[in-house]
């Protein structure tokens, strides 16, 4: 995914080994180990099976970090903490960071639309979501809508606006719908407007002037559209049109790329929220975005923004490993990198059986021990969608460091993790 760089961790980093797994084999040096641990705690008190994690209900959005993008493990999470929402605090609304428009896609495809399950996911708009895993959600979520009464169907949603063409494709459909000449005006003066086609700066300047005309248009007769169809339809097709402008506008940004596109995904999360009449939402992205803090990072992360937004009312999950072997591009080709992973949070883990853990870090916050652990800021590994030489320089590229109660509000720990399957 573009022009990803996570300062913010997911891993509680300890000693850090990474290697190939294929034919890259690089070694980086080991960090220094956690001095911090927790003794005679039994952690097993505070810890329940991820299928338990029930919120308050006083939540109105969920978030789930990703270690990684390229671990199976971390893709099934997606499914198995909504399905815990879903049955647990009736959360029907699913957003991924992915593409707003292309998430419709997926939409259509779980209530009803003709198509597969591939089709959908690909529609996302970025490779790591091209995978079996992700598949085999959006098929569950299309049977479980199959299956009950119209106001208990599940939604999904992208909140990321990093593409050009299924936003425009669903602005101009509404366009013909209320305003026929004014679509095919737009449709013409939009053509360059793809994914598949790099604007030069001039061109993307005057695209984006383009919009911002189209925007004041609608706005202009925004009572009339409405009349002609409805308040929702207006709504989504006024934001479509609005991804469109955000996208420009990365493209104009240069440094302040990351610092942009946190804000305007934060914005997306508060609109999907108020859209869908103000229920609960489960969204899902890095870790780096999900966080409620920035440190560690060069800009004010998503996380960070929904907190100061919503306060308390959004409850953040991070993610965490001992071992993990996960999909990245290294040069435009993708290899299967592996990393070792230990530090006191993580060592306190390692013996229970089970490969998967929640802990509220609200409620072990209370024993005082593991209160010394979650409150010792800690090196937190960081991978986005591409791993290479740089990453592998300094440990500095990879890490950030902070305190676990601070970033978030639960951890979930697995012991192994295994790579993503992409489809062919």
């Amino acid at each position: 995914m573009k022009r990803w760089f996570y300062g913010v961790g997911i891993v509680l980093m300890g000693t850090n080994i990474f290697m190939s797994s294929s034919c890259l084999a690089n070694e980086i040096k080991k960090g220094d180990v956690q001095k911090v641990a927790v003794q005679g705690v039994n952690i097993s008190d505070y810890v329940v099976s991820v299928d338990k994690i029930k919120v308050d209900p006083s939540i109105k959005i969920v978030g789930l970090g990703e270690a990684t993008h390229g671990n199976a493990e971390l893709q099934k999470l997606k499914e198995n903490v909504f399905k815990a929402l879903v049955n647990n605090n009736g959360c029907k609304i699913f957003a991924i960071e992915g593409d707003f428009g292309g998430a419709q896609k997926v939409n259509e495809y779980i209530n009803g639309a003709t198509g597969t399950a591939y089709q959908a996911v690909e529609a996302i708009g970025f490779k790591i979501y091209d995978t079996e895993e992700m598949v085999h959600l959006v098929q569950w979520m299309r049977e479980y809508n199959a299956q009950v009464e119209e106001g208990q169907k599940l939604k999904f949603y992208g909140f990321d606006m990093q593409r050009y063409t299924y936003n425009k494709t669903y602005a101009l459909e509404y366009l013909k719908k209320v305003d026929e000449k004014l679509a095919t005006t737009y449709e013409n003066l939009l053509i360059g407007l793809s994914d598949d086609k790099k604007l030069s700066y001039e061109e993307t300047k005057k695209a984006l002037e383009t919009i911002e005309t189209l925007l004041s248009v609608v706005n202009q007769n925004k009572e009339q559209y409405i009349k002609k169809t409805n308040q929702k339809d207006f709504d989504f097709a006024y934001q479509c049109i609005g991804c469109l402008r955000e996208k420009a506008h990365l493209e104009l940004s240069g440094m302040n790329y990351n610092e942009l596109r946190d804000s305007y995904m934060a914005e997306k999360v508060k609109w999907i929220y108020n859209y869908e009449n103000q229920q609960m939402i489960f969204i899902n992205g890095h870790n780096g975005h999900i966080s409620k803090t920035s440190d560690g990072l060069s800009y004010h992360n998503m996380g960070s923004h929904l907190s100061e937004i919503y306060n308390s009312e959004y409850y953040s999950i991070g993610t965490d490993m001992m071992t993990t072997q996960f999909n990245a591009t290294n040069n435009d080709k993708m290899e299967v990198f592996k990393i070792t992973n230990s530090n006191g949070l993580v060592n306190a883990f390692s013996s229970l059986k089970e490969n998967e853990c929640f802990m509220d870090l609200k409620i072990a916050n209370k024993n005082k021990d593991i209160a010394t652990l979650l409150n010792t800021k800690q090196p937190m590994l960081s991978i986005g969608s591409s791993f290479g030489m740089l990453h592998k320089m300094n440990k500095a590229f990879y890490t950030s460091t902070v305190k676990p109660v601070e970033a978030y509000d639960g951890i979930i720990l697995l012991k192994e993790c295994t790579p993503t399957t992409y489809w062919e």
